[in-house]
């Protein structure tokens, strides 16, 4: 009973500052004058789909078999590379992609290649956190490998029982990504030479803010919305997130 009041406290209170901050917001820079820009949230949601998508199609297997001892006798060097590479800020990547991306490869960069760099950005932190998922459901992997499977398949006989974690971490980096910034900008493509216009074309809504913020502009009814669209986001991705565990975090706690 305490844990569903506290839940509905911190409801209440995420609600009431979001309000206020609008309110604030609208009193400061001035009600706004134009509409929401269906441009920078559709890019904002490609981005953080195709970031998911990249997480989940290297991370959970690479997780999984990691956790069940895939690894080898690397175990120990492969888990020190993924948590400094989980600590990398996203500018150094962003530029190290844009590099590679644009003068060794010689390819136009663009929004998709932003999506590809929020997924690598994500990756070693989903790999860690679904291999700490999976530890938690060794005798499943025990059985397995007692029965002659490998790690492979001793993985897939683990992944129904660990759903939950997996969708915990990809829920975690598709939030990230929705609040990325700076990647985006550096691969979506100059910011000097694209302009406000092009911005709202093809940045997300994260992008656009920092656009403002180095135009001075932060302040400004332009930033009404791709905030009030980015705090909509965050409350989706925290509603998702309580309907997808709260039933096994109550059945703990009981």
């Amino acid at each position: 009973m305490r844990l569903r009041e506290g839940k509905r406290r911190y409801r209440l209170l995420v609600l009431a500052t979001g309000a206020l901050w609008l309110l604030a917001a609208a009193a400061a820079g001035g009600l706004p004058r134009t509409q929401p820009d269906a441009g920078q949230l559709l890019a904002t949601l490609l981005t953080a789909l195709f970031a998911v998508a990249v997480c989940a199609t290297l991370g959970l297997q690479a997780g999984a078999e990691l956790a069940l001892g895939g690894a080898g006798r690397a175990e120990g060097a492969v888990r020190g590379f993924l948590q400094a590479a989980a600590g990398i800020p996203s500018v150094a990547l962003g530029a190290a992609l844009l590099i590679a991306w644009s003068d060794l490869l010689h390819l136009p960069g663009g929004i998709w290649l932003a999506a590809l760099g929020l997924g690598l950005l994500n990756l070693p932190a989903v790999v860690l956190q679904v291999a700490e998922g999976f530890h938690g459901h060794g005798e499943i992997a025990e059985a397995a490998l007692a029965l002659g499977a490998d790690a492979t398949q001793a993985a897939r006989a683990v992944f129904p029982a660990a759903r939950r974690d997996m969708g915990q971490a990809l829920l975690q980096a598709a939030g990230r990504s929705l609040g990325e910034a700076a990647l985006v900008a550096l691969l979506a493509g100059s910011l000097a030479a694209q302009g406000e216009g092009a911005l709202r074309a093809g940045a997300t809504l994260a992008a656009t803010l920092w656009y403002l913020e180095m135009q001075g502009r932060i302040g400004t009814s332009e930033a009404f919305w791709p905030v009030a669209l980015l705090l909509a986001l965050a409350a989706l991705a925290a509603g998702i997130s309580e309907l997808l565990f709260e039933p096994r975090q109550e059945g703990l706690t009981r």
